[in-house]
């Protein structure tokens, strides 16, 4: 485990979206 652990759900996969959008929004404004 030297890594981000694969997460397979469909609820962590939103959970991950959801903070690449933070990001996103975070570093335009």
């Amino acid at each position: 485990d030297g890594g981000a652990p694969v997460l397979t759900d469909d609820v962590s996969l939103q959970v991950f979206m959801e903070h690449l959008k933070k990001l996103a929004v975070s570093s335009t404004t």
